[in-house]
């Protein structure tokens, strides 16, 4: 054993005192680097098994959009070959009076598929030409690709109605005293086209 003289000094108290705390000390890190070493293998498995889940949705996705392409390319098709059956439909003569039929139409969350039915019903009509006007300052893109997949004789006008003149509700037609500046451009336009016959 250790003489109760040299226990008695403070060095020897402190030194032991530091050894303890540095093996302590020691103990600790070990435990920790233990603990980071399994928790880098589970963020590691984490890792691996949400690489898989990205890559199989990836898959998916690409899957997806091939179904699409193809159900895109079917539509086109379908409507060509629609299209082929109505040219071999008899149509009226020539020399038949035209019709023209005036669509006034605003922005609306509805007004794409109001349009695309009303495209539809009117590819029946012979000698139709179909005027639409839009009530805006600039001819919107989405009335334009309507019109051009129709492939009806069409005529795309704009005119945004002055707040002054917009109809408000329960108004009596009988009672306005002026037409609308796009009803005028449209009488117009039908006048021009019938007189360069």
């Amino acid at each position: 054993m250790i003489p109760s003289r040299i226990v008695e000094k403070w060095w020897f108290r402190a030194f032991i005192a530091l050894l303890l705390f540095f093996t302590w000390q020691l103990f600790y890190a070990i435990s920790k680097v233990q603990s980071l070493d399994e928790e880098k293998v589970t963020l590691q498995a984490t890792i691996e098994v949400l690489t898989r889940k990205s890559d199989e949705l990836r898959r998916q996705i690409f899957e997806k959009e091939r179904n699409l392409h193809q159900l895109n390319g079917r539509v086109e098709e379908i409507d060509t070959q629609i299209r082929d059956h109505l040219s071999l439909l008899p149509r009226a003569k020539k020399s038949a009076s035209f019709i023209y039929f005036i669509t006034p139409t605003h922005f609306r969350a509805a007004q794409k598929a109001d349009l695309t039915r009303l495209s539809h019903t009117l590819s029946h009509v012979p000698n139709l030409h179909w005027i639409v006007v839009e009530d805006s300052d600039t001819q919107s893109p989405t009335v334009r690709e309507i019109l051009k997949r129709s492939r009806l004789p069409y005529t795309h006008l704009n005119a945004r109605t002055p707040t002054d003149q917009k109809m408000k509700e329960k108004v009596n037609l009988a009672h306005l005293d002026k037409v609308p500046d796009d009803t005028q451009r449209e009488i117009c336009f039908i006048l021009r086209s019938v007189l360069d016959r």
